[in-house]
């Protein structure tokens, strides 16, 4: 068999053992990923948490709980140090093994300071990995239940919301842009539900679209967004037409909305126009040029 031809099986077969070569992978879980627990100001609830180990070494975790926030994004991150809630969420147990294979399921008490105001609170359940690798390393990795403790009594949904026009108001484009700008300024977090209209100026409704919002906004949250609508059905004169951007929040179902004025002025339009104005003005510019010495 030529040289060259080795070669090539050889490369071959190398490489198909390459992929056929699968890395143990590591896999540690903890359910519920997410969850909901009411308790009065003074209170305390018990709340269960089942962590999972199907990696082929056993693992040493550690329990305790943080207080957790929301950022513009909807991103869930971990609060202030000196935030109370921190303080909220206490295990029952605060260091175990869990074998290969195998699964617990703990507790923790979330307890609720008496005079607490009633709305919503962001408290992370935390297993925390501690191992060694053979080198004699410590690798650590966190899992984490978010739960959202809803301190009983009289909340308020409120919802503070503009829409911004970034399209200028005078336009031949049938793409117009805006920014939306929400913030929750009251005490429980609130679902969102976005729609924007386009409008004529006699108020006949010409297109409709959803808007995506996001995930719920928790208390005290800002948010922003970028909305954009096309001009559909609207004529071939210069006309004035209204956006209109609503927002249905919260469990009761309250709506606020923001409108926008905008000018649509065809760009055929703009074009016959200054088409006609060069014409119109040859004639009167040629006979002048023609009298010049």
């Amino acid at each position: 068999m030529p040289f060259r031809i080795r070669l090539v099986i050889l490369v071959v077969v190398l490489l198909g053992g390459a992929f056929l070569v699968v890395p143990a992978a590591r896999a540690l879980s903890i359910s519920p990923v997410k969850g909901v627990v009411t308790v009065e100001p003074g209170g305390a609830s018990r709340v269960a948490v089942t962590i999972t180990n199907t990696d082929p070494a056993s693992a040493q975790f550690s329990l305790f709980g943080v207080a957790l926030r929301q950022d513009s994004e909807g991103h869930t991150l971990r609060g202030a140090p000196g935030d109370e809630a921190a303080q909220w969420a206490v295990p029952d147990t605060n260091l175990f093994v869990l074998e290969s294979g195998s699964k617990r399921t703990v507790f923790f008490t979330v307890t609720v300071p008496a005079g607490t105001s009633a709305g919503s609170r962001l408290v992370g359940l935390v297993a925390r990995q501690q191992s060694l690798s053979e080198g004699g390393t410590a690798v650590t990795a966190e899992l984490a239940t978010v739960l959202s403790v809803q301190v009983a009594g009289i909340v308020t949904e409120n919802l503070s919301f503009t829409a911004t026009r970034l399209t200028p108001g005078i336009t031949w484009k049938k793409n117009w842009q805006f920014q939306l700008d929400l913030k929750n300024t009251g005490s429980v977090e609130l679902t969102l539900e976005g729609s924007a209209e386009l409008r004529s100026f006699a108020g006949a409704v010409l297109a409709q679209e959803k808007i995506y919002l996001g995930n719920q906004l928790f208390p005290g949250v800002s948010r922003s967004l970028s909305q954009s609508i096309t001009g559909q059905n609207i004529g071939y004169w210069p006309a004035r037409y209204r956006v209109v951007s609503r927002v249905r929040y919260g469990k009761t179902g309250q709506e606020v909305f923001s409108e926008n004025t905008i000018w649509y002025v065809p760009r055929t339009l703009l074009i016959w126009l200054s088409a006609t104005l060069v014409l119109a003005l040859s004639p009167a510019l040629f006979l002048r040029r023609k009298k010049l010495p």
